[in-house]
């Protein structure tokens, strides 16, 4: 990867608030608007922020409660947007994913999504079960197949969780994120971004801030 892509990993990283997500780095950003972009609707992912925001990008297949629906800044995405001439974010949704990479498979979390700043290529994944370890990996292998080189990768950073997510181990979802962080980090050279669920990730070039959600302050939605 050429410097020039490591400035526009920093960049893309810096633009966007990332469901309730922030990374405090000092590049140069991307869009003059402030943008959010969601994953899926749980409350623990929807920042209590959301109505000081200019735009608020959710997935098409995503239905937010009506009192969330008046948001001005609201804009579902069916497939892409772009926020400016710079930044462009795609949306990856379990039927689009499996029409990509052309077998079944099971249901993700939330929606991915891809941001891109010409060449340069950043996947976001919000929350994950561990089935989507492994489509991850499929689909970033995709990409660089179709010479869509993938620069970045945001990734939550779990403590211990038993009997959700698809994990039946207290560590085994953290595990498993640690070694596909450090997969792809040594295999194809992506800078890997950490958005603490709760932790710190070790395994992170950069971690991200966590800022307040809807579920941590206790307000309502029809507050929102």
């Amino acid at each position: 990867m050429s410097s020039e892509d490591y400035g526009l990993v920093e960049s893309i990283l810096a633009s966007v608030q990332w469901d309730r997500w922030q990374f405090m780095l000092s590049a140069r950003k991307l869009c003059r608007q402030d943008v959010v972009v969601i994953s899926h609707g749980h409350r623990d992912h929807l920042a209590a922020n959301l109505l000081e925001k200019d735009i608020v990008l959710i997935p098409g297949w995503l239905r937010l409660p009506s009192e969330l629906q008046r948001l001005g800044a609201l804009v579902t995405v069916d497939y892409s947007s772009a926020v400016s001439k710079k930044l462009l974010l795609a949306n990856i949704w379990t039927g689009r994913l499996r029409r990509i990479l052309g077998h079944p498979i099971q249901r993700l979390h939330g929606s991915w999504w891809v941001a891109s700043s010409g060449l340069t290529n950043v996947v976001f994944v919000g929350d994950l079960d561990l089935h989507e370890t492994q489509l991850i990996a499929e689909f970033i292998n995709h990409l660089l197949q179709a010479e869509q080189h993938v620069s970045g990768i945001l990734l939550p950073s779990y403590g211990g969780i038993d009997g959700s997510h698809g994990a039946l181990k207290v560590n085994e979802l953290a595990n498993a994120v640690e070694n596909l962080a450090f997969d792809l980090k040594d295999v194809y050279k992506v800078k890997a971004a950490a958005l603490p669920h709760p932790v710190e990730a070790t395994w992170a070039d950069y971690n991200a801030f966590r800022l307040p959600a809807v579920s941590d302050v206790g307000t309502r939605v029809s507050n929102l």
